[in-house]
């Protein structure tokens, strides 16, 4: 959000999953029509648009990744009552797609300067005059990253522009636009490790700018800027929660000069420090008293004062603010409770103070909503429920957001006393007004809803009642919107969805799995077939999520083999037995191997995990990203997941120690070594950075222990896995004995195209700490499958010699 620097304006910004960026200005009191600028914005992990206002003449442009040209930004302007469009100056515009777009304003100008960094890490700026986009300079073509923002822009009080960003070679350098000229790109200091991101913070009274960066290994850093030179570097802390989140911010204060660095550690309490010409000791901001540590962090500072806001998301996916008044933190206030700390999905900012308006401390807490009948009372009659009803009272104001956020909290832990997901939740919201109370958002608990397995039926009674945003939470959870003039039709409403309610039938579902007949082995076609007796159906009761019950069942059955065309169709019946339904909470998994002409080459598993599964009945529809069988009648046949226009063009691999499982080791963990097993997660991106499809083959080799996941435990040090919703493809890695093992992700291609292979080493500690034992060496050749586990039309089978 920016605030315009004349007017009782601001602009808001968002970024959503789908690449559409969307604008809204509020004009006090009220939000303008939403404006859609671009359907094709970077990824939703990368902030491809950004707001600012020309000082003078408090004209706001807008920049963005547009629909037309990906390497081309695009910008639109908005004058207070009309917006025009343009695209930026593309004379050293490259070739590929844009990731980041930052804006910086120039102090009593209309100058604007534009930061981008595109997917091949080239890092380019120009400046827009208040007319027009001129003096393009390339700093890099090696920045450090495209996944974060590793660079930043601020300008000095003077008109002076800083810019500063980390290359691939470690150094953070830094370049100046004096308004004529861009100065030769210095290095302010080498790192040890890949900076991720940097912040920058402009003092208004002086030429001080302040610097933080995270790098790799969760360092933050902070360097001083005097005008004329930078200050040694300073490592303030070597251990956040995370790097791949911006978990710091630097800012001053507008008043008094000083400046503050707030960074969040492996804790619930942010951490800062002051600078006052030079830094002082580390102190603690007010806990978050949320579960887990600081994810995002972001400062506002009062333009009028030395107070600013800092606000936070957590890893309880919380969104807290608290005030610094120049000498201590206020207690945290939680604005949302349900948000996602995957992204920086929050802003606040500063508007122009109307001096001849009165400020009223406004009490948030006063409007709330209460639980009169818990879920685990014992129902006899409905007198309770009656008497509640009788003792409502009209205070004429409507706070339907608090009432949601009730009904949400009390389902969770209802099912969380038992330690299970939400499973087929029902909220009937009743309304005879319009919610104009409350701070909870309306839809943000409808979304909520929607994302814990429940249902809301809405109903409107009444004239006074917003129909539209009663049917937008039913649309949004799947439920229905119904509007009752009278008692009669209320009644008939509420017998129809007690109906609605009580179907809890589900007849037998069934996966068809689709594959090519023919695959490529060492450049020549040879057949593929199913084994028999091969297949491992495994059934668990867990969510996409979380499978922290396992599985509770498994068995041997062979599918029914047809063969149509070209295609090999194999199909299960996967709820027709007994003690192996599925049902709500519960989903299947199977492994199978198939068999290819050429002997040598022998055969692979296939890992289907989630197996997806879609449905149509009379409670609504499912697909692939909800493919737990609902409690109803349902009619459940396999699905195709949509191959990806793009493939793959890079791969990562990480690893993480975890302490237990599941999965499970296929033995117990010996005494004689400390980790349980290493997490091993490979994700696959697109040439734009994005996940690839759902399903996509990665091939794990390890140099020796086990690989396993939920179904199978390979000693041989190959096992398959499978790219999930986000891309990433997970295996686990065990050892009895201590050691270091290396372990790389292969992958290759539809097109034959074989990726550069991601490696990582993982050390397995001995409890009496002998020597390490070195790395084996590599394997001399793997055999890969390369399929989309559903519908697909045809495998590779590639032979490697590495």
């Amino acid at each position: 959000m920016q605030s315009c620097p004349t007017r009782n304006e601001t602009i808001m910004g968002t970024l959503d999953s789908s690449r559409d960026v969307n604008m809204q200005i509020w004009d006090r009191p009220v939000w303008g029509t939403v404006r859609e600028v671009t359907t094709s914005s970077s990824p939703d992990t990368r902030r491809g648009f950004d707001i600012a206002y020309e000082q003078n003449s408090s004209d706001a442009i807008i920049v963005y990744r547009g629909d037309s040209s990906t390497d081309v930004p695009e910008y639109q302007i908005w004058d207070g009552s009309s917006w025009t469009s343009g695209s930026v100056n593309n004379t050293d515009a490259g070739i590929n797609p844009i990731q980041w777009v930052r804006l910086a304003a120039k102090p009593n100008s209309d100058e604007i300067l534009l930061v981008t960094l595109d997917y091949k890490n080239d890092l380019r700026a120009q400046v827009w005059d208040g007319s027009a986009w001129s003096n393009v300079i390339v700093f890099t073509n090696s920045a450090s990253t495209y996944s974060y923002q590793c660079f930043d822009v601020a300008y000095e009080p003077g008109g002076d522009a800083m810019v500063t960003w980390a290359q691939s070679d470690r150094t953070v350098r830094y370049s100046r636009w004096d308004g004529a000229s861009w100065s030769t790109p210095s290095i302010i200091y080498t790192g040890t490790h890949q900076t991720y991101w940097i912040k920058l913070a402009a003092d208004p009274n002086s030429n001080n700018i302040l610097m933080s960066a995270l790098n790799a290994d969760k360092d933050v850093h902070v360097t001083v800027w005097n005008g004329t030179a930078w200050s040694s570097n300073l490592k303030i802390e070597d251990d956040t929660c995370e790097n791949d989140k911006r978990i710091m911010d630097v800012s001053f204060e507008q008043s008094s000069g000083r400046g503050l660095v707030v960074w969040g550690d492996s804790t619930s309490t942010p951490k800062y420090r002051i600078w006052d010409g030079s830094w002082g000791q580390e102190s603690s901001a007010s806990n978050l008293g949320g579960a887990g540590c600081t994810r995002w962090v972001q400062l506002t500072p009062d333009p009028d004062s030395s107070e600013m806001f800092l606000m936070t998301s957590d890893g309880n996916n919380d969104i807290n603010i608290q005030k610094w008044d120049g000498s201590s933190w206020s207690i945290p206030t939680e604005v949302e409770a349900s948000s996602t700390f995957d992204y920086e999905c929050f802003d606040i900012t500063y508007s122009k103070q109307e001096t001849a308006v009165t400020q009223t401390t406004v009490n948030w807490l006063e409007w709330r909503a209460k639980i009169d009948n818990p879920l685990d009372d014992s129902i006899v009659s409905f007198n309770p429920i009656i008497t509640s009803i009788d003792g409502l009272t009209a205070d004429g104001m409507t706070a339907i957001d608090e009432g949601l956020y009730e009904a949400n909290n009390a389902l969770y832990n209802y099912f969380a006393a038992g330690s299970k997901q939400v499973e087929n939740g029902t909220i009937i919201l009743l309304t005879d007004g319009i919610d104009n109370v409350g701070y909870h958002s309306m839809i943000a608990e409808a979304e909520r809803a929607a994302a814990n397995n429940t249902t809301i039926f809405t109903v409107g009674f009444g004239s006074t009642i917003d129909d539209g945003v009663l049917r937008q939470i039913a649309n949004i959870t799947g439920g229905e919107y119904y509007f009752a003039p009278n008692a009669t039709v209320l009644k008939n409403i509420f017998v129809g969805i007690a109906g609605d309610l009580g179907n809890f039938t589900a007849p037998a579902p069934r996966v068809d799995i689709r594959i090519g007949n023919n695959a490529i082995v060492e450049g020549t076609l040879a057949d593929v077939t199913y084994i028999n007796d091969s297949a491992n159906v495994t059934y668990f009761s867990c969510t996409l999520a979380d499978c922290s019950e396992g599985y509770y069942a498994h068995e041997h059955v062979n599918p029914s083999v047809t063969y149509p065309g070209n295609r090999t169709t194999l199909s299960w019946d996967i709820g027709n037995r007994p003690d192996h339904i599925i049902t709500v909470g519960r989903y299947w998994n199977v492994t199978y191997q198939l068999r290819i002409a050429n002997d040598s080459a022998g055969y692979v598993p296939i890992v289907l995990y989630p197996s997806c599964v879609t449905y149509e009945s009379a409670g609504g529809a499912g697909n692939c990203s909800n493919n737990l069988v609902p409690d109803a009648n349902v009619d459940v046949v396999g699905n195709e997941t949509n191959s990806s226009t793009k493939p793959a063009d890079s791969i990562e691999l990480t690893n993480k120690a975890v302490s237990c499982g599941p999965p499970f080791r296929q033995s117990p963990k010996p005494d004689t070594v400390q980790e349980y097993a290493y997490r091993l997660t490979a994700q696959l991106k697109d040439e734009d950075g994005d996940p690839v499809v759902f399903g996509t083959v990665v091939e794990f080799k390890a140099t020796s222990g086990t690989l396993y996941n939920y179904t199978l435990h390979n000693t041989s040090g190959l096992l398959n896995g499978t790219t999930g919703l986000k891309g990433d493809a997970t295996v686990w890695l065990s050892s009895d004995v201590p050691g270091t093992i290396t372990v790389c992700a292969y992958h290759t291609t539809a097109n034959g195209n074989e990726l550069t292979q991601a490696c990582t080493v993982v050390i397995f500690h001995s409890v009496e700490s002998p020597p390490l034992i070195p790395p084996a060496p590599r394997p001399r050749g793997v055999i890969t499958l390369e399929s989309d586990p559903f519908m697909t039309d045809w495998l590779s089978l590639l032979w490697r010699n590495r």
